[in-house]
Parts: C-alpha cells; structure tokens; sequence
C-alpha cells in the first residue's frame, strides 16, 4: 500500500497496546533523558498477559507521549507506531486512519 501519513494523530489515539522491546526502553528512556527505571514507572504498563510492557494511555485513550497531534518522542518512538500501518491488521482501520481512508477510496 502506498501511504502518506496526513498527521491527524487518530493512530495515537484509540486504545489498545504499543509493546515495547527491550531496546525500545532504552532508547526512549535515553532520550527522554531519564533512567530506564523511571521510564518504566511513569510511562509503561503491564500488558493483560503479563507477559509484555506497553506504553500507558491517557484517561481518553490517547498515547501518553500525544502532545496535540504531535508524538513527543518521534524521533525514537516504537517500531510498531513506526510500521502503523503497513504492518497492521486492524478491522475498520480505513474507518480511523484518514490516510488509509484515503488510499482505501482511490
């Protein structure tokens, strides 16, 4: 699919899980300039199946790191916000994503 993100931050704002790995922690943590125990505390959250960490939501759903329409650690943000959507399957996605309406339309 070609794809050209319109920056309407809707991708950011529906809950669900943006799991982190390992070297996603400390890559955000570094440029947020704080420890990797800080981050985890005030910016991470235990997925259903204890199994994984996932970044917190805000109380209206939206990713704790949205600043507007804006991600506040763009630059290092995770590789499954980084591959939203090519490498998604989500039901309805045209119906959220102007971009992907967009191309679905075409």
């Amino acid at each position: 699919m070609n794809f050209t993100c319109m920056r309407c931050a809707e991708c950011c704002s529906w809950r669900g899980y943006v799991y982190l790995t390992e070297g996603e922690v400390k890559r955000v943590a570094a440029f947020l300039g704080i420890g990797i125990y800080d981050f985890t505390e005030r910016y991470t959250r235990l997925s259903d199946d204890r199994l994984k960490l996932s970044l917190k939501e805000k109380e209206n759903g939206e990713c704790v790191f949205l600043e507007g329409k804006t991600c506040s650690v763009y630059p290092v943000r995770p590789e499954q916000c980084a591959e939203f959507p090519m490498a998604w399957s989500v039901d309805g996605l045209e119906h959220i994503c102007a971009a992907t309406m967009q191309h679905h339309n075409n």
